[in-house]
């Protein structure tokens, strides 16, 4: 076959289910006989294809730091899922405790470049993930302006905000949504600086709220507020509240009040009746709201409602045709904007088509 013909059978072949390759032609000893032709775009095309790790640690570690190569590799998704297949640890070394040592020193010092083709990547191995978050050795070599990084860029990353509905098996479940319980506890573990809000609010803006060993969200909120002393951060905070806007701090805070209100819907109202911006935010956001409490409160404060109601997807909201009806009456409430009733129907659109079983009267 020319390279042409084998890139466009690697890239179709990507897109198939390992259940649907039992009888797969390409095993690793054909995925390396077609390295062997080295052929720049078979390379490329491995490189972003190849389902055995054997092979891209191969061609990882003959690869240029930050060159074409190495970044497809960091960003293949179609690495068949297996305990041996993990990524980013197999592209290091086979044996375990070796391969997590060279990682971690490997990310110690990383381009930017390589650690956004790697953590944007949904198939990122969710153990290595979890522990990586949790800091657990050799994951605590890892110094903390990378990790930080690392942390901003999550938030970039659909797995992040993609609870798993196929169930395999109970391990790989509870695997999976472990690397949410260990993204919560951040809030807990690190220190509740402007840079680390920063992090997290690129995080937590959309993360799943699921962690199992948070008992008190709201009061590990406390944790996430400037210093009082910081006049400036609070005049600021109230400008931008006043727009519709939060700060960083607020967000990580909102964040929580979420993960707390979806473990207990039953704080509804006292999310509503808080004096913080970012507990009542999170009650527009992810609140079971009536429609008549989503007009009352727009009423109250305006734009802060549209943006985490609205354009933030409350999703009990958005799946009833009363609920989207009171959105709309905010889109064209007497806070709204020139381009307000535009984005809402923008969003219906995108809602319907992620959604359609919600759209159904």
């Amino acid at each position: 076959m020319s390279p042409e013909a084998v890139a466009e059978f690697l890239k179709q072949r990507a897109n198939q289910s390992w259940d649907e390759l039992d009888n797969d032609p390409v095993d690793e000893d054909a995925e390396e006989a077609l390295r062997g032709r080295s052929s720049p775009l078979i390379n490329l095309s491995l490189a972003r294809y190849a389902r055995h790790i054997q092979t891209l640690r191969q061609i990882f570690q003959d690869s240029q730091p930050c060159g074409a190569l190495r970044l497809a590799v960091l960003s293949n998704t179609a690495l068949s899922e297996s305990v041996f297949n993990s990524l980013p640890v197999g592209l290091f070394h086979e044996r375990e405790q070796v391969a997590g040592e060279q990682t971690a020193a490997w990310l110690a010092d990383a381009p930017r470049e390589e650690l956004r083709a790697l953590f944007e990547n949904p198939k990122i191995d969710d153990g290595f993930l979890s522990d990586l978050l949790e800091r657990s050795k050799p994951w605590d070599a890892v110094p903390d302006e990378v990790l930080l990084t690392i942390v901003a860029i999550l938030g970039r990353n659909e797995r992040m905000w993609t609870p798993r509905e196929d169930f395999i098996d109970g391990f790989s479940h509870t695997k999976y949504h472990a690397v949410f319980n260990s993204a919560w506890k951040l809030a807990e573990n690190v220190e509740p600086s402007e840079r680390w809000a920063r992090a997290l609010y690129n995080l937590y803006e959309r993360l799943e709220p699921h962690a199992f060993s948070i008992d008190e969200p709201l009061r590990l909120a406390d944790r996430w507020r400037p210093e009082p002393s910081n006049s400036k951060l609070a005049e600021k905070e109230v400008k931008d509240n006043s727009r519709g806007f939060l700060s960083d701090y607020q967000v990580v805070r909102r964040g929580l009040a979420k993960l707390a209100l979806r473990g207990n819907p039953s704080l509804l109202p006292r999310l509503l009746a808080s004096d913080d911006p970012s507990f009542r935010a999170a009650a527009y956001a992810d609140g079971r709201l009536t429609p008549k409490q989503l007009l009352a409160a727009y009423e109250r404060e305006g734009r802060l409602v549209f943006d985490q109601a609205v354009r933030n997807r409350n999703p009990w909201l958005w799946r009833t045709a009363a609920g989207r009806e009171a959105l709309g009456k905010v889109a064209q409430g007497k806070y709204s904007e020139d381009w307000s009733w535009p984005l809402y129907k923008n969003i219906w659109a995108n809602m319907a088509k992620e959604h359609p079983d919600w759209f159904k009267d």
